[in-house]
């Protein structure tokens, strides 16, 4: 990785604003993003994350602090550089508060005063570490600051690598870790107790701790999380939608990557409709939106004429690759026996092309597959293809020979006879999400190289639907652990396969969550085909027996043949 002068790496997702819409030179206007993000609920309105910031922190509260508040508030974190000054992330809040980016600002002109600056750096974050200003739950490097404070040195306490703006002067260094855990424990209870009297607006990232601990974090390096194994602290009470997807700490890079890249998407094409354009819109930005608007509309003119003027329908089948390179792969895919073999059952016949349709493949394990083929010197990237293969294979699911599809419905009947899980009577309404598909097609491509099936499974529930259901459930192996087997690996491949599908359709759509099978119907919502991506615990729980894997498989058919074409 490429270092800074200052020996600090660059940040390895760094976001950068993609440019406005253009056709022939001219640009829709990008909206601004904070409004953005407030509009489609990804940020909290502003009052309403104001108020519930200083509801945590009563002793920052003050009308000056509320005001410097409202002024910071963004929707993307500020650029980073250590050599620019103002450029970097403040070393006491890290230009991010409860999830919610601010601007770039120096540590002198934080929102945090001096004298409340060490319990809030114990606070903000799980995990921090004095020497590097490191705040991930899993610190397993450190670059600590080159020169010690000098204000502790000073003072006869050599060797202390924090700075005197996070508050930390005056501590040893066997202190800090107690001193830490003391005020973190308080905030916990102090937050939990709130809830109790009026549940809290805004679910942030360390309202609570962790029940267990974090694997991966080099215990010798800063101040780890605190980890409540007794059950000490209450669970917080939230109102219904107090989940904003956008909220994510800064040391979340590829989460805060995503979000970023999202709302960037949404400020490109938020004025296409009508009813976001705001309705004191200047005469300039009014016109800027029609003259876009009247030149994508004659560009389509010109497209159905030409259409029409050739006699031809506009065909939706894929083009046949000139490249018989790249046709080998869709041809050895598409040449898939769906039908039994010799000494084969029906149900051998199923599980072998349903083996064969796997989009969760390594790229030794492709190489295998097509040994001869030369895949090495395909005229395309390794990424473009695995996209490749992988839309043949949903677009093979979309269209099942009728025999392999009869007994798949056979076995899935057969699953779909256990009783379903009802849903609670307290059950809250799921909200609908709009996904970016190039970070879905990323996170299918970074399944390649990744052997971590839970890691994949929290990726792309985040890609999909911008949240992890119960992670810490999520995260444990026991969790997926079965009496037929593990579930990780076939849930991932399910994930995985919805992905394949939302990355390939054509149609506008969005996604949510699917807590029960009595939930996995798709539906329409404002011209989007509304796509139920099945939750953890839905999977594991329904159908309780072996056979759900033909159940799901089924309803993946099924799914693909409604949104490929």
């Amino acid at each position: 990785m490429m270092l800074r002068a200052a020996g600090r790496p660059f940040p390895p997702f760094h976001f950068t604003p993609s440019a406005p819409r253009d056709i022939d030179g001219i640009q829709l206007p990008k909206a601004d993003a904070l409004v953005v993000a407030r509009a489609m609920g990804l940020l909290p309105p502003e009052d309403v994350f104001i108020t519930e910031f200083f509801r945590r922190r009563q002793e920052l509260d003050s009308p000056k602090a509320r005001r410097l508040l409202q002024h910071q508030l963004r929707a993307h974190m500020p650029d980073f550089d250590p050599e620019i000054p103002g450029r970097s992330i403040c070393g006491v809040c890290a230009s991010n508060l409860m999830g919610h980016p601010i601007a770039a600002h120096s540590q002198d002109d934080c929102i945090v005063e001096q004298v409340w600056r060490a319990p809030f750096v114990a606070t903000n974050t799980r995990a921090f570490c004095p020497e590097c200003r490191g705040k991930s739950d899993h610190h397993t490097t450190c670059i600590p600051a080159e020169e010690p404070c000098r204000k502790c040195e000073r003072n006869g306490m050599p060797n202390m690598r924090h700075q005197p703006p996070s508050g930390l002067c005056g501590l040893a260094k066997e202190e800090v870790e107690p001193y830490f855990t003391k005020y973190r424990k308080l905030q916990y209870m102090k937050i939990a107790e709130m809830s109790v009297a009026a549940p809290m607006q805004i679910r942030a990232y360390n309202d609570e701790p962790l029940t267990r601990e974090s694997q991966d974090y080099d215990t010798s390096l800063g101040i780890r999380p605190f980890v409540d194994y007794q059950g000490e602290i209450p669970q917080v009470i939230y109102a219904p939608g107090a989940t904003f997807h956008g909220l994510c700490p800064q040391h979340f890079t590829r989460t805060r990557y995503l979000v970023d890249t999202w709302i960037d998407n949404m400020s490109r094409d938020f004025y296409l409709q009508e009813s976001n354009i705001p309705a004191d819109a200047s005469p300039e930005l009014r016109r800027q939106i029609a003259d876009y608007k009247a030149q994508e509309q004659r560009m389509a003119q010109e497209r159905r004429e030409a259409r029409m003027a050739r006699h031809q329908p506009a065909a939706r089948l894929p083009q046949v690759p000139s490249n018989p390179r790249e046709e080998s792969l869709v041809v050895a895919l598409s040449k898939i026996a769906q039908y039994e073999l010799p000494g084969e059952t029906a149900q051998e016949a199923l599980d072998r092309v349903f083996a064969s349709l796997k989009i969760k493949e390594t790229f030794e394990e492709l190489s295998a597959k097509h040994k001869g083929r030369s895949l090495t010197a395909i005229a395309l990237s390794l990424n473009d293809m695995i996209n490749e293969v992988n839309k043949t294979k949903v677009t093979i699911m979309a269209n099942l020979q009728p025999e392999i599809y009869k007994t798949l419905r056979t076995f899935a009947k057969q699953a779909a006879e256990y009783q379903q899980v009802k849903l609670p009577e307290d059950y809250v309404p799921r909200t609908l999400f709009h996904p970016d598909k190039r970070a879905i097609v990323g996170y299918v491509q970074a399944a390649y190289t990744e052997k971590d099936q839970v890691r994949i499974i929290k990726e792309l529930l985040f890609a999909m639907l911008g949240h992890q259901e119960h992670p810490q459930e999520v995260e444990s192996e026991q969790y997926w652990m079965r009496g037929f087997g593990d579930l990780s690996n076939h849930y991932a491949e399910l994930l995985l396969r919805v992905s394949t599908i939302l990355a390939n359709t054509e149609r506008p759509f969005k996604t949510i969550y699917a807590h029960s099978c009595l939930q996995l119907q798709t539906s329409l919502d404002d011209k989007h085909v509304v796509v139920p991506v099945p939750s953890p615990q839905c999977f594991v729980l329904e159908p309780p027996n072996f056979m759900k894997i033909y159940y799901y498989n089924k309803w993946i058919v099924e799914l693909a043949a409604e949104l490929i074409h």
